[in-house]
């Protein structure tokens, strides 16, 4: 009895459950998105000032790997701190891929750039050939594995906690129609 609908009760059921993180890089550019049921929705976008490996030999080359490898350092914290700030806010992402074409995904990982909380959801890597958009949706298409071992682990635990109160003689869970009724 109201002027206006109130959908919000509804909107919150079709709300998707299932949201995951995408951390798309490499040395030379880095994407964050968020995936939502089937959706893509890009959220950061990073370019990169590292330099390729340079061919200049004689006395520079280890001047040049060190400075190479002090920009690389610095690009990885920046991207990390990125994606514990959108991670950190987004609280509904129940898990994080980590992709990207080469083995800076991996240096990444293994370096501390992401906070406890937003490293502990991370489900694994995936190796892609581009970053950007199109890095986005191939993490998708080939980390479909990781994202069904998600949802089947936690279906094994609901599965193991239903079977656990089961056994139990006052349980929460009970089993048949002449039970249900008597528990009724």
């Amino acid at each position: 009895c109201d002027q206006r609908f109130v959908l919000d009760p509804l909107l919150e059921m079709v709300k998707e459950k299932e949201v995951y993180g995408i951390i798309c890089l490499d040395k030379s550019e880095a994407d964050l998105a968020i995936l939502s049921g089937k959706k893509i929705k890009p959220m950061v976008h990073f370019d990169s000032i590292v330099p390729g490996k340079s061919r200049a030999g004689g006395q520079s080359a280890m001047r040049f790997s060190r400075v190479r490898e002090g920009l690389l350092e610095d690009w990885m914290k920046k991207v990390g701190e990125a994606a514990n700030k959108l991670f950190e806010e987004h609280k509904e992402v129940i898990g994080i891929i980590v992709s990207g074409s080469g083995p800076v995904k991996e240096m990444f990982l293994k370096a501390d750039y992401l906070h406890g909380n937003v490293k502990q959801r991370v489900l694994g890597t995936v190796d892609t050939g581009y970053t950007g958009e199109f890095g986005l949706h191939e993490t998708v298409e080939r980390g479909e594995e990781l994202l069904k071992e998600s949802s089947v682990v936690k279906e094994k635990k609901l599965l193991e906690r239903f079977f656990n109160e089961l056994h139990r003689p006052h349980g929460l869970v009970v089993y048949g129609v002449k039970e249900v009724i008597a528990v009724l």
